[in-house]
């Protein structure tokens, strides 16, 4: 569906995924918008899986999807050219219509990510960290799971945890907030007491920024996917 008065303002360095028409599983990869001409092209960088790049032909059809804000963003393109200079890229066909969906909370997905976490009222020492559950996760903040309080509203933590992009593991360590502090009792027998500590992010870098968007944007596409085939 297009809506000529909403088109698709693309913004550069944005995080596409693409997948292969045919087969029908064929693999997810994440790229990055570097460039685009409307009516055009888009020009991608070429997909990698932990550091090497995937063989892509020219004509080859791929399924498109971007994250705007609260919308998805979904086409079919057929790559025009690809070429290794001045460094690997792909030029995809611009998209004469497009799908778009909607989706509640596009920016908060459900995780289940290992984490661990100090509270900086106690010194960097290694036994200061514990271990705890990233259950959701946004480009500006998570909520964490864990057997025993960690922080109280307003404190700060620093977490480190890793997060898998094209197959590649990244680490990331972050200073956040805590904004608000909850527990639950999760099991049937009444005794298993969890505590959720939600915090928001203090400055990142744009690498982390980065990573963080790539991560976000792949996992509410692949949750929109399997919402659409319900």
């Amino acid at each position: 569906m297009t809506d000529d008065s909403n088109p698709l303002n693309l913004t550069i360095g944005s995080i596409l995924q693409i997948q292969a028409t045919v087969p029908e599983n064929a693999p997810r990869y994440s790229v990055r918008l570097i460039g685009y001409l409307p009516g055009a092209s888009l020009v991608v960088t070429t997909p990698t899986i932990d550091g090497k790049l995937q063989i892509v032909r020219e004509a080859q059809r791929f399924t498109v999807r971007l994250l705007k804000g609260e919308r998805v963003l979904g086409f079919v393109s057929q790559v025009l050219q690809t070429s290794l200079k001045p460094y690997p890229h792909l030029h995809l066909a611009y998209p004469d219509d497009y799908e778009q969906i909607v989706v509640r909370n596009a920016s908060r997905v459900s995780a289940d990510l290992p984490v661990l976490v100090r509270n900086t009222r106690s010194s960097a020492d290694a036994d200061n960290f514990h271990a705890a559950t990233i259950v959701d996760l946004s480009e500006t903040g998570a909520k964490i799971a864990s057997a025993a309080p960690l922080a109280s509203p307003n404190e700060i933590l620093h977490l480190k945890f890793e997060i898998e992009i094209s197959g590649d593991s990244e680490e990331l360590g972050l200073l956040s907030d805590v904004r608000n502090v909850s527990e639950r009792i999760d099991d049937e027998s009444g005794r298993l007491k969890v505590h959720y500590t939600g915090v928001q992010f203090r400055t990142m870098n744009r690498f982390q920024q980065v990573l963080l968007h790539a991560w976000v944007t792949d996992h509410v596409l692949q949750q929109t996917r399997r919402v659409r085939r319900g």
